[in-house]
């Protein structure tokens, strides 16, 4: 109780100006400091994809990534003025990482438009709710790390802004302008990752409501049209121009991978299972908020729908939640066949959508204050958590688990085991009680006190994984092979498939932006450069990976001695 009163007089005390400020600067501050200890790309190969797609946009060297997934480039293309620069990797590194750090920033300002604008919050209780949502862990993580969801996190929230502008338009000049920017900023999503194909038919369903509501509502539905259309065409043409000359032509077939796995009883059943799973993750690293936005105040919106009794926000939260909804059948279907621990639980293809289910979620409870049995809401995350823990026991799935899909997850990882989630489940019921107990009696300490809870999973997060992860990758004594390469007047280096490490080949790359890596079988072919990078014991050796089986070799003058 002296918590919530303590977060009460804070919540009250600064202005609306203030509270966005110092949260947005501060929430800026964590994450470059955070940075100063990063070093190069970490995650392979989703890093290599954005980076060497960036660079080639910057009109530098094409990467050889063919053998690797393709990525799209709408966040690469973000990237590309930075790679411009040329300057050296370590340097361009970080200034993607202060990019990163930006836009998180930028998540604060534009949530409080997104409720003031679009839900009619009042502007210190929109202020701490945005606050609070931006504080998120996976955002801090994911802005160690050069991965889409930087740029998504920041595009989700201007779309939500701009088909909730449009579905509160009046004026016919401000229905044409919203409804473009919707349809671009979808096309934007789709651009940056396929998964947002889920906001493209959203805002293609948005536009067919607004079409029926006058003359005023079609010519803004053809601005919207024209809109998504053409910038769906821009992000195709950039996709095939990357595939062709970052990935020799190979871009993959995503919906054929999926349709595969959904071809027998056991690839539905997986996906189903997914589908809880994945739900579950979502309830409970948001502390219990989407929980609440679920079952507390999402009936009473859409009932008031369904009666043509719309108040402010209701359409657009509905939007909001068949936008989540979406992902998350998308999500469970991609992860049909899985192969991680981490997997029937996944995040991070939902993660877009949940700063803005936070901030909503927040402001429309605190408005309707404790539910009438608040035991209920407890009892069923409670139920929900056996449903996932107890089929994961008997579950083998002994990959190794990938903390950065379930960053937001309020336990410790280990192995993501039947233990890990139960945690979970319990530190969530305890946290969505506070919840419950904070919006019946001091409705203004809600948002504070989320993003004090958050802030436990962020400092675990901050060194698991991103700090072990800059360590494995980049032990003490590592140093980039680039000034040996060019001592020795190479042209080009070899790079040994038969000896494959697939993040070592993407590092390498990125730290030799000048120099062309040719890939060749060590056991069966000759190194077509003077030097190579190979795991196979030769002599020669004028560098050495201190973090991986690899090292640089002079080629022999006689060929490969094997």
């Amino acid at each position: 109780m002296r918590l919530l009163g303590a977060l009460q007089r804070l919540a009250l005390r600064p202005s609306p100006r203030n509270v966005l400020l110092g949260g947005a600067l501060a929430a800026l501050a964590v994450r470059l400091a955070l940075s100063i200890a990063r070093s190069g790309p970490v995650i392979q190969a989703d890093e290599a994809g954005y980076l060497m797609h960036a660079r080639v946009l910057a009109g530098g060297m094409p990467a050889e990534m063919g053998f690797s997934p393709f990525y799209r480039g709408g966040y690469s293309l973000l990237l590309a003025p930075i790679l411009s620069l040329h300057a050296d990797p370590v340097a361009t590194y970080h200034a993607v990482l202060v990019v990163n750090a930006l836009l998180a920033a930028c998540l604060v300002p534009l949530l409080y438009l997104l409720l003031t604008r679009c839900f009619d919050a009042a502007p210190l209780a929109a202020a701490w709710a945005a606050v609070a949502a931006a504080a998120y862990p996976t955002v801090t993580v994911l802005s160690q790390v050069v991965k889409s969801e930087n740029a998504l996190f920041v595009l989700t929230v201007s779309w939500l802004l701009a088909v909730g502008c449009l579905l509160r338009a009046r004026a016919r000049g401000g229905s044409i302008a919203w409804a473009a920017a919707a349809g671009f900023a979808a096309a934007a999503l789709w651009t940056v990752h396929g998964r947002m194909i889920v906001a493209v038919c959203v805002t293609a369903l948005v536009l067919a409501v607004a079409a029926g509501r006058g003359r005023h509502g079609r010519i803004a539905a053809a601005a919207g049209l024209v809109a998504l259309a053409g910038g769906m065409l821009a992000g195709h043409l950039l996709n095939d121009w990357l595939v062709a000359t970052n990935y020799d032509g190979r871009g993959g077939n995503e919906i054929a991978t999926v349709r595969a796995a959904l071809a027998d009883g056991d690839g539905v059943l997986a996906a189903l299972r997914n589908l809880v799973g994945q739900s579950w993750y979502l309830a409970t690293a948001t502390l219990g908020v989407g929980l609440l936005l679920a079952a507390r105040v999402a009936p009473p919106a859409l009932g008031r729908l369904r009666r043509r009794r719309a108040e402010p926000g209701d359409e657009l939260l509905a939007v909001l939640l068949t936008t989540t909804a979406g992902l998350l059948v998308l999500s469970a279907l991609w992860f049909a066949t899985s192969t991680r621990p981490d997997q029937p639980i996944y995040g991070r293809y939902v993660e877009p959508v949940v700063p803005a289910l936070i901030a909503v979620g927040l402001v429309l409870f605190a408005r309707l204050g404790r539910p009438a049995r608040p035991l209920r809401l407890i009892v069923g995350l409670a139920a929900l958590t056996v449903t996932v823990a107890a089929p994961r026991a008997a579950l083998d799935l002994p990959g190794e688990v990938n903390r950065w899909n379930v960053a937001s997850l309020p336990s410790l990882t280990g192995t993501l085991g039947a233990p890990v989630i139960v945690l979970a489940g319990v530190v969530s019921c305890a946290t969505l009680w506070l919840l419950v107990l904070a919006g019946g009696r001091s409705p203004s300490a809600l948002a504070p006190l989320v993003a004090v809870l958050f802030m436990p999973t962020t400092a675990y997060v901050a060194k698991l994984p991103v700090l072990r992860s800059q360590a494995e990758v980049y032990p003490s004594g590592w140093t980039s092979p680039e000034p040996i390469v060019r001592r020795r007047h190479a042209a080009s280096v070899g790079y040994d498939l038969d000896h494959l490490d697939h993040v070592r080949v993407k590092v390498y790359q990125w730290y030799m932006p000048h120099t062309p890596v040719l890939l060749f079988h060590g056991d069966t072919e000759a190194a077509p450069a003077t030097v190579f990078f190979s795991g196979r014991r030769l002599t020669g050796r004028p560098w050495t990976d201190p973090g991986a089986d690899q090292a640089l070799w002079q080629r022999p003058a006689a060929g490969v001695t094997r």
